[in-house]
């Protein structure tokens, strides 16, 4: 019963203080992207893209100018538009929710609680995020189609060593093959793919993960195979998909992919 009562004192509290200070003008955060009891922890990407086109978005904090070229009336991205190192791990904003261009302003400080990751069963009250965001007008929003940046394979490399060395005998004789080394860098195949990582702040933030060749996450490290590979996305992949505009319609996000069954 105490449980419940301060449930309910708290969220009297949260409902009376955010609407106070939307009043006097120092509360703009949209509230309508927080994540919600009655939302799925996390929504089932592979089945969302299988089964409609999507796109994500991303904020550049550089101008339009700087972050696209323009050839006539086609915008296409520059390649330092994005820096390698926020390649890994990149955050992006599924669109065709409750996530709209207008909330790129809206910036999760780090380390704030806000851009940590929602557990799926907290009620997020924005009251307990009133400093953990930044607003900034000074951005341009890049799109990518879903369909056209996952599940696409990229080369990367990597130089030797023994750990390195080791790990290759031990995979090929798992594969049932012999290892032959004799190169100064080793050549692997690596993929793409989008995961649903919902924040304290944001229920409709995704990231661009990308895997080794044993499908393992590769981390957002300082070193240079990594650097390079990212350079190679960027320019192979994301240059090629990235967008100035949504389309004219966009395909809304069916409720069934991130409202629980029983709500």
């Amino acid at each position: 019963m105490k449980s419940i009562w301060q449930r309910i004192k708290k969220g009297s509290k949260n409902i009376y203080l955010c609407k106070k200070l939307r009043l006097l003008g120092r509360l703009t955060y949209p509230s309508i992207i927080l994540p919600r009891i009655s939302y799925k922890h996390l929504m089932d990407f592979p089945s969302l893209i299988d089964s409609q086109e999507i796109f994500v978005s991303r904020r550049s904090n550089k101008v339009c100018e700087d972050t696209f070229n323009k050839v006539g009336d086609v915008y296409t991205l520059r390649e330092d538009a994005i820096e390698p190192l926020d390649v890994p791990n990149m955050s992006l904003n599924l669109m065709g929710g409750k996530f709209l261009e207008k909330y790129l302003k809206y910036i999760p400080n780090d380390k704030s609680g806000g851009d940590q990751n929602w557990d799926g069963v907290t009620k997020i009250y924005l009251c307990d995020f009133l400093d953990s965001y930044t607003v900034t007008n000074e951005y341009c929003p890049i799109y990518f189609d879903v369909r056209e940046i996952v599940n696409q394979y990229f080369v990367y490399d990597k130089g030797k060593s023994p750990e390195l060395t080791k790990e290759m005998q031990s995979f090929y004789k798992m594969i049932g093959k012999q290892y032959i080394g004799g190169k100064n860098n080793e050549e692997f195949i690596g993929n793409i793919m989008l995961a649903h990582v919902p924040t304290n702040l944001n229920y409709w933030h995704s990231e661009f993960r990308l895997q080794n060749y044993r499908e393992q996450l590769i981390e957002r490290k300082k070193q240079k195979w990594i650097e390079r590979l990212a350079v190679d996305v960027i320019k192979q992949i994301l240059c090629v998909n990235g967008y100035r505009v949504l389309p004219d319609i966009l395909s809304p996000i069916p409720k069934e992919h991130y409202m629980k069954s029983n709500t």
